[in-house]
């Protein structure tokens, strides 16, 4: 329980919405394994039922493959913002001026008024 806690918790700080969506897709695709039955007691002994195991590496290349995925998303998202104008930097700037300069109103304060 905690360790499915902690895996959503990374899996919203490490992937955007829409790679968290697809592996909660591919999660859900996973067919749920059949609970193996008890064997009947039968004259002669019934071949071994074989499981289909995944391979070891599988779940953690499924996890690097989202997290690839994530980062390419992100750069891509990174890349199609355009780059700061020098007047949206000027603005910026005068802004935090400003708030500087105000500053001293909040200076008399205590910090339970403020």
């Amino acid at each position: 329980m905690i360790g499915k806690f902690i895996s959503k918790a990374l899996a919203s700080v490490l992937m955007d919405k829409r790679a968290r969506e697809n592996l909660e897709r591919k999660k859900k695709k996973k067919k749920p394994r059949k609970p193996v039955a008890a064997p009947a007691p039968a004259a002669s002994p019934a071949p071994e039922p074989t499981r289909a195991i995944p391979p070891a590496g599988t779940e953690t290349e499924d996890v690097h493959q989202l997290i690839m995925d994530s980062l390419r998303a992100a750069e891509e998202e990174l890349a199609a913002k355009p780059e700061m104008t020098s007047e949206r930097q000027a603005l910026i700037q005068q802004a935090l001026e400003i708030q500087r300069s105000k500053e001293y109103v909040l200076e008399d304060l205590s910090q339970h008024e403020r």
